[in-house]
């Protein structure tokens, strides 16, 4: 079973990973293309981190992301989400789930509507 898990801005290598495999998985799905993504460096990652909180799945590889903002649609009060992706070899599987379930706790946690 896949394990949930945040990450934060010492996680840059991981959330670039789980990016970069979305984006190849399902490039439809993005408004950033892979190739633009793929020249980020390391202070825009932690940068990435730091702007947004990250939830990873990992079933011994990273199998899907939720990624959480503030105040995506201009209203600081909010916290939503903005991106996800589940390896397609694994969804309907309830990952999807487990990673919004984690992004509304995230929100809760912050005392804010999601």
């Amino acid at each position: 079973m896949a394990v949930i898990s945040a990450l934060y801005c010492e996680d840059w290598q991981d959330i670039r990973a789980v990016r970069i495999l979305a984006l190849t998985d399902a490039p439809e799905a993005f408004t950033s293309p892979l190739e633009r993504e793929l020249t980020y460096d390391e202070a825009k990652w932690r940068d990435l981190a730091l702007t947004s909180q990250w939830f990873v799945a990992d079933d011994d590889e990273l199998v899907g992301v939720a990624v959480g903002v503030r105040g995506w649609s201009g209203d600081p009060t909010k916290r939503e989400l903005v991106g996800m992706w589940v390896a397609s070899s694994r969804r309907r599987s309830g990952i999807a789930r487990r990673l919004l379930d984690q992004v509304k706790a995230w929100a809760a946690s912050e005392g804010r509507p999601h």
